[in-house]
C-alpha cells in the first residue's frame, strides 16, 4: 500500500518536494617627516585588516539599496535582468557591495526556479562567511544585516538540496533560522517562514515525521506573524498531511475544511477542491463513504485537473487509486477493478504501480481468483524490490553527501586556524609600528620644545620693535591733529577778518545812508564797536593759540625724526616687519593690536574676546571692503577671517599658532585651503599671505 503522505501530496497544486516548497510565497619640517613616515606605517598596517574601498560607477550601491528587493520578491526575473546588467560593475564594487549584489542575485536565480549548482554554493559561502564576520553598528543597520545573514545561509540551504545534499542542507537552514533576530521589529519573518517549511520538506524526506511537523507549524507561525494568510492556509495544508502521515485523520479532516473555506472566501475555488479532496481517503479510513464520495465529485468538477475526457493530468493519478477503493469498500468491484487498472495503465511512478498492483490483489482475493491473486501479488513483490534497491541507492547517496559535508567542515577548521596564524602575525607587525609611531612622536616633541624656546626669544624682540613703532605711529598721529588744527584756526581767523571787514564797510554805510537817525545810529555804534572789540579779543586769542600749536609742531618733529631713525634701523635688521600706510597701517597706528603683541610678548594672557571684538570692528571700519571680501562673498568661518587678519598684521604662522592657540598643522593647511577658496589656486601657505597682502 502507498505511504498516506504519498496520497495526499498528489491531491495538493503544491507537492512535498523541496524544490517546490521555495514557491509557497513569492606638523617642522623634521618634526613633520618623522611623522608623516609614522602614519604612513600605520596605514600599511591597517590595510590588512580593512576591505579595499573603490568608489562604484554610476552609484551602484544606491541601485542596491531597497527599491531592488521589493522587485527581486515581485518580478525576479526583471530584477535578476538589472542585476546581471551590473556584472561588469564588480570589479569596482566595495566588498560590502559585492556580498551584497551576489545575494541579490542568487536570491533572484532561486526564485526564477533556477537549479543551483556548485558555483553557487561557492559564492554563497563567501557570502555568509562575511556577514557572519561584519556585524553592523547601527540600529537600522543591525535589521538589515540580521536579515541578509539569515537570507544568505537560507540560499546556501538551497543550494545543497539542489545538490542533493540533504545533511548540509538542513544544517544551513536551522543556521539560517539562528541567525534571526525574532526580537527586533523588521525581523523577515516571510523568509523566516520559508526556512521553517524547507526544514519541514527536508525532515519528511528523511521520514522524520514529528520534526516534520514541527517545522511546519513553525513555518505556519512565522507566516501568520507576517500577516501572510494565503501562505499561511497553504502551510496549513501541510500541517493537516503531516497529522495524516502520523495516523491522525480526524486532525487532518478538521484543519483541511478550515483551508477550503478560506480558499473559497478567497475565490479560490480550484485550491479549495484539491484541499478537500485529499480528505476523500481520510473519509474512507474512517468507513465514511458519502463524505468521501462528495469530496471527489468536489475534486473532479472543481479542481480544473482533468481533461476534457474525463481523464485526470499526469501525476495525479492516485485519483484513481482513491476512487477504486472507494467502490471497493461500498462492493462494487467491475468498477473497481477498472479504476485500478486505469491507475496502472497511466502511472507515471512505481508508487502508484505498486497501489494498482495492491488493489488488484486484494480484490482478486475477493473474488476467489488464487491465479490473478498470486500473478499481482508477484509483480507487487518485484516492483517493490526494485523499489527497495531504489531508496537504498537513495540513502547510500545521502550518507556520502554527509560524509562529504563533514569532510568539507573539517578542511574549513583547518583554513580557519591558519588564518588566526595569520592575523597573530599581523597584529604582531602593528604592534611594533605602533612603537615606532610613538618614539617618532616623543623625537617630534622635543624637536618642537627647542624650536618653541627659539620662537619666544623671537618674539620678545618682536614685542619691543612693536611698542616702538607704536610709539612712532602715535606722535605722527598727534602732529597731524596739531596741524589739522592749525589749518582750522587759520581758516576761523580769516573768517573773522572777513566777517570784521563786512562790520566796518556796513557801519559806514548805515552812517552815510542814516544821518537823520542819530541816536539810532550812536546806538547801533555802539552794538557794533562792541562785537568789533569782542572779535578783536577772539582774533588775538586765536593767534596765540596757533603761535602756540606751531611750538608743539616742532617738538613732535624732533621726536618724530628720532623715532624714524630708531625704526629705520629695525626694518634695516628685520625688513620682513616694514608695513604699509594703507588701511592696515591706520590700524597699526591706532594700537588696537597692542594687546595681541602683548600675549606674543608675556604669555601671560591671552587676548579676551572684548579684545578680539575691538579687533574685528575696527578692521570693518577701516578696511571695509576687505571684511566684504572675505566674510559676505567667499563665507570665511570666525577663525579662518581672524587668521587673515593676523596675516595683514604681518604675524608669521608661529605668532598666529600662539594667539589663535592653534597647531602648527592646522595653521598651515587653512592658509593653503584659503589659497584655493579665495583665488582659486593651489600652492603653499606662503603664496596665500603674498597675495593677500598685494590685494589689501
Amino acid at each position: 500500500m502507498p505511504t498516506e503522505s504519498y496520497i495526499h501530496d498528489l491531491f495538493n497544486v503544491e507537492t512535498m518536494s523541496n524544490d517546490r516548497r521555495r514557491h509557497i510565497t513569492p606638523t617642522h619640517r623634521i618634526g613633520r617627516h618623522i611623522a608623516a613616515v609614522a602614519i604612513i606605517l600605520i596605514a600599511l598596517a591597517a590595510c590588512h585588516y580593512l576591505p579595499p574601498f573603490r568608489g562604484i560607477r554610476g552609484g551602484l550601491s544606491g541601485r542596491l539599496g531597497g527599491g531592488i528587493d521589493s522587485l527581486v520578491n515581485s518580478r525576479p526575473d526583471s530584477a535578476l535582468t538589472l542585476l546581471n546588467s551590473m556584472a561588469r560593475d564588480t570589479a569596482e564594487m566595495s566588498r560590502r557591495d559585492l556580498m551584497r549584489y551576489y545575494l541579490l542575485r542568487t536570491n533572484a536565480e532561486n526564485k526564477c526556479d533556477t537549479v543551483l549548482t556548485a558555483r553557487h554554493a561557492a559564492l554563497m559561502r563567501r557570502v555568509c562567511d562575511y556577514y557572519d564576520n561584519h556585524p553592523s553598528s547601527t540600529p537600522q543597520g543591525d535589521k538589515r544585516v540580521a536579515n541578509d545573514r539569515m537570507l544568505a545561509h537560507y540560499l546556501l540551504g538551497r543550494c545543497y538540496s539542489d545538490m542533493h545534499e540533504a545533511p548540509a542542507a538542513l544544517q544551513e537552514f536551522l543556521n539560517a533560522a539562528e541567525a534571526a533576530d525574532t526580537t527586533s521589529t523588521g525581523c523577515d519573518y516571510k523568509t523566516l517562514s520559508l526556512i521553517h517549511s524547507q526544514c519541514g520538506g527536508v525532515y519528511s524526506s528523511l521520514f522524520m515525521k514529528r520534526q516534520s511537523l514541527e517545522e511546519d507549524m513553525l513555518a505556519a507561525h512565522y507566516a501568520l506573524v507576517s500577516k501572510d494568510t494565503f501562505t499561511y492556509f497553504t502551510l496549513l495544508n501541510l500541517i493537516a498531511d503531516d497529522y495524516g502521515n502520523l495516523g491522525k485523520p480526524d486532525s487532518l479532516i478538521n484543519i483541511k475544511k478550515e483551508c477550503e473555506t478560506f480558499f473559497r472566501k478567497k475565490g479560490y475555488n480550484d485550491f479549495a477542491a484539491v484541499t478537500i479532496g485529499s480528505c476523500a481517503y481520510a473519509y474512507l479510513q474512517k468507513g465514511m463513504l458519502d463524505k468521501a464520495k462528495d469530496c471527489l465529485d468536489i475534486y473532479k468538477m472543481e479542481s480544473g485537473l482533468f481533461l476534457g475526457n474525463g481523464e485526470v493530468q499526469k501525476g495525479h493519478e492516485i485519483y484513481y487509486f482513491t476512487m477504486a477503493k472507494y467502490y471497493m469498500a461500498d462492493d462494487i468491484l467491475d468498477s473497481a477493478q477498472y479504476y485500478f487498472r486505469k491507475e496502472l495503465t497511466n502511472a507515471t511512478d512505481n508508487n502508484n504501480r505498486i497501489a494498482a498492483m495492491q488493489g488488484l490483489a486484494e480484490l482478486y482475493g475477493r473474488l476467489h481468483d488464487n491465479d490473478s491473486v498470486a500473478k499481482y501479488a508477484t509483480l507487487c513483490y518485484a516492483l517493490n524490490d526494485s523499489t527497495y534497491k531504489e531508496s537504498k541507492m537513495a540513502y547510500m547517496l545521502e550518507m556520502k553527501a554527509s560524509f562529504d559535508y563533514t569532510r568539507l567542515q573539517k578542511s574549513e577548521a583547518v583554513k580557519n586556524e591558519q588564518l588566526l596564524r595569520e592575523q597573530q602575525t599581523k597584529r604582531t607587525l602593528l604592534f611594533l609600528l605602533i612603537l615606532a609611531a610613538i618614539i617618532s612622536a616623543a623625537i617630534l616633541r622635543t624637536t618642537q620644545k627647542n624650536n618653541r624656546v627659539k620662537i619666544e626669544k623671537l618674539n620678545s624682540r618682536l614685542l619691543e620693535y612693536s611698542q616702538d613703532r607704536q610709539e612712532l605711529h602715535k606722535r605722527e598721529k598727534e602732529l597731524a591733529d596739531f596741524l589739522e588744527k592749525e589749518e582750522r584756526l587759520r581758516k576761523y581767523l580769516n573768517e573773522l577778518s572777513e566777517k570784521y571787514s563786512s562790520a566796518v564797510i556796513r557801519y559806514r554805510e548805515e552812517r552815510y545812508a542814516l544821518e537823520g537817525e542819530n541816536e539810532k545810529l550812536k546806538r547801533d555804534s555802539d552794538v557794533f564797536m562792541k562785537r568789533i572789540e569782542e572779535l578783536k579779543v577772539e582774533s588775538a586769542t586765536k593767534t596765540n593759540e596757533i603761535l602756540n600749536q606751531k611750538g608743539l609742531i616742532e617738538r613732535n618733529l624732533q621726536i618724530i625724526s628720532t623715532l624714524s631713525e630708531k625704526v629705520k634701523g629695525y626694518e634695516s635688521i628685520h625688513p620682513e616687519f616694514k608695513m604699509s600706510g594703507t588701511g592696515i597701517g591706520r590700524l597699526s597706528e591706532s594700537g588696537i593690536f597692542s594687546p595681541f603683541n602683548e600675549y606674543l610678548h608675556s604669555m601671560k594672557r591671552k587676548p579676551s574676546r572684548q579684545e578680539w571684538a575691538n579687533l574685528l570692528n575696527k578692521v570693518g571700519e577701516e578696511m571695509p571692503s576687505f571684511k566684504t571680501f572675505l566674510t559676505e562673498t567667499h563665507h570665511l568661518s570666525k577663525d579662518e577671517y581672524k587668521l587673515c587678519i593676523l596675516l595683514m598684521f604681518n604675524c608669521n604662522p608661529g605668532a598666529i599658532s600662539t594667539i589663535m592657540e592653534k597647531s602648527m598643522p592646522y595653521v598651515s593647511k587653512t592658509r593653503k585651503k584659503l589659497l584655493k577658496k579665495l583665488f582659486n589656486k593651489n600652492g603653499q601657505p606662503d603664496e596665500f599671505d603674498k597675495m593677500l597682502r598685494t590685494i589689501f
